[in-house]
């Protein structure tokens, strides 16, 4: 959305095509969106004086904020800069607004999908590194709660008879929290109820 504010009447304009386009299914008319976006720009932009003070001295800025919006939150930034008279005073603002939700959601993944890599190949390091296999299976889990984000972790081994989960290592789990997990066949053990994230 391209959009201009008056110093003076602090009128705002919107530019372009947006308001030709079609609002997607279940989030209302377009006029609404638009609407709510510049009510929440508008507030942004007037609870930051300095940024106006900045913007209007000739400088240009940017700024980046989250809304509720129709059940979900949405993410928005804006890029601003001056318009200025022949004698060089700034009379009005112009800025290019953006949803920003979907950089935001892949943003996050990135961050996750790189923690993840990384408590992976701290993993690997730590592997080549040592050959103590207790000290490997509890460093391993130190590592899952570290880097995974959890509260705890622990790692089983399967009883000879194949009827048992048996914890051999663990973090954040105290000894008496760590009970033999039964196995069935073609299921997975049942969850551990200490070992929550």
């Amino acid at each position: 959305v391209v959009f201009t504010i008056d110093r003076g009447s602090q009128q705002v304009k919107v530019y372009g095509k947006a308001a030709t386009k079609s609002a997607l299914p279940g989030e209302g008319t377009l006029t609404d969106k638009l609407n709510q976006l510049i009510r929440e720009l508008g507030s942004q932009i007037h609870n930051r004086k300095d940024l106006l003070e900045r913007i209007y001295a000739g400088e240009t800025s940017s700024l980046e904020w989250t809304i509720s919006q129709y059940g979900r939150e949405r993410s928005y930034s804006a890029a601003l800069a001056p318009i200025q008279n022949p004698q060089g005073e700034t009379t009005a603002v112009i800025g290019v607004s953006r949803d920003m939700t979907e950089l935001k959601k892949l943003e996050k993944e990135l961050r996750q999908r790189a923690d993840e890599f990384g408590a992976l190949y701290e993993t690997s390091q730590l592997l080549l590194s040592q050959i103590d296999l207790d000290a490997i299976q509890e460093s391993i889990c130190h590592l899952a709660v570290e880097k995974m984000g959890l509260d705890s972790a622990w790692i089983g081994q399967i009883s000879s008879d194949g009827s048992l989960l048996e914890p051999v290592a663990s973090h954040g789990l105290v000894e008496t929290d760590l009970i033999p997990q039964p196995l069935y066949q073609n299921s997975a053990p049942n969850p551990h109820p200490a070992a929550k994230a």
